[in-house]
């Protein structure tokens, strides 16, 4: 329940956002935005490395993604 209610507070563009949720007598289905293109980590792995502004343009977009969620008192532990 803790990862709903954060992911219904959050509020972010570069954040997934929760468009819904459903439940059934076993399961909890939480419906995100379909993001075309996938994980960071999937698309490093896929090119080998970044030039230098890449590298500054996703580092600068991660830090200010943890700034946010800081800023909601919330911890990202992955």
């Amino acid at each position: 329940m803790s990862e709903i209610t954060i992911l219904a507070e959050i509020d972010h563009p570069l954040l997934i956002k929760m468009s819904g949720l459903a439940q059934d007598e076993r399961f909890l289905y939480i419906c995100l935005d379909y993001i075309a293109g996938g994980e960071l980590f999937n698309y490093l792995r896929s090119i080998g490395n970044l030039n230098n502004d890449e590298a500054k343009f996703y580092g600068a977009s991660v830090a200010k993604m943890f700034e946010y969620l800081h800023t909601k008192d919330i911890i990202y532990r992955d």
